[in-house]
């Protein structure tokens, strides 16, 4: 039986049965995709039929009968969230799970639609659910978030708190722009490049990679103890590269020369190209000035 014709069994046959061993199947007001139940015909306390229907899809195949459900249904829709492998939806386990999930988007950004959506969802659903059988809704949750809920929905509410969020954002950036600017100043190339491409994590992180390689065409190298690490995640033996270094100071390095196993493929006035990674020659001046630094002065 295709996924339309048991969803419309499920509605206009009287308590039937079907092939639980098929990915869909019901059982009187139950319908089941796999071992899970993703609907239930229910009624209202006033007596209307409704369905509640899962918000949760699991599945590809259980989007299609979620879907056939929907299109096969004419009465009001309730959909409400669903754990996997469930035999029944239970009220507590779905009113719980909205209350979470209420308190939790009421703590997001809500001029983000996304975020005012999924509000909108939680606290929606509850009040719907309040004239459902089985389902004892507190009522005092809903009065706790119905000013936010009114706040959101009203046109010029939303757009104060849009301007709100706006000049948060702004003095947000202002404040990692300097932030921004403090790192720059106080470190060299080799030294930005290590904390912009650690796994280290900070505000300005993102803005110092912007900075460094605008063109995302770059990479990097910093000295880290016996060795030298790339942005690109390659590590090779330090003394290697102290060596070609100097021999790059003496005029030596050619084209073709080896790193590793990486080969020289370029060398301009701007650039050193080692294999797949483009180092910006500052970035190679700069430890050329470590290595420097660090030679026994002549007696």
């Amino acid at each position: 039986m295709a996924n339309t014709e048991a969803a419309h069994a499920f509605f206009y046959s009287e308590g039937g049965f079907y092939n639980r061993r098929t990915p869909e199947a019901f059982c009187n007001d139950l319908f089941f995709s796999y071992s899970t139940c993703i609907a239930k015909k229910t009624r209202t306390k006033d007596g209307r039929r409704i369905l509640l229907l899962s918000k949760n899809k699991f599945s590809s195949t259980t989007s299609k009968h979620i879907a056939a459900l929907k299109y096969a249904c004419y009465w009001d829709i309730i959909e409400i969230p669903q754990q996997i492998d469930r035999n029944n939806f239970d009220c507590d386990e779905v009113l719980n799970t909205l209350y979470s999930d209420l308190k939790y988007s009421a703590d997001t950004n809500l001029a983000l639609k996304r975020n005012r959506e999924e509000f909108n969802y939680n606290y929606e659903t509850l009040q719907s659910l309040k004239n459902v059988e089985g389902f004892k809704v507190d009522s005092k949750i809903l009065r706790k978030y119905k000013s936010t809920y009114e706040r959101i929905n009203n046109p010029e509410e939303l757009a104060k708190l849009k301007a709100k969020q706006r000049a948060a954002e702004k003095k947000k950036h202002e404040q990692l722009k300097i932030k921004l600017n403090r790192l720059i100043k106080n470190n060299n190339m080799s030294e930005l490049a290590k904390l912009a491409y650690s796994y280290e994590s900070f505000e300005e992180k993102a803005d110092l990679k912007k900075y460094l390689n605008p063109n995302n065409n770059l990479s990097f190298i910093w000295f880290d103890g016996d060795f030298v690490k790339t942005s690109q995640g390659v590590r090779v033996e330090r003394q290697e590269v102290e060596t070609l270094i100097k021999l790059w100071q003496l005029g030596k390095v050619k084209h073709g020369m080896m790193v590793g196993q990486y080969t020289i493929l370029e060398i301009t006035t701007e650039f050193v190209k080692i294999g797949c990674h483009k180092i910006p020659m500052q970035n190679i001046q700069e430890l050329a000035e470590i290595i420097n630094k660090q030679q026994p002065k002549a007696a």
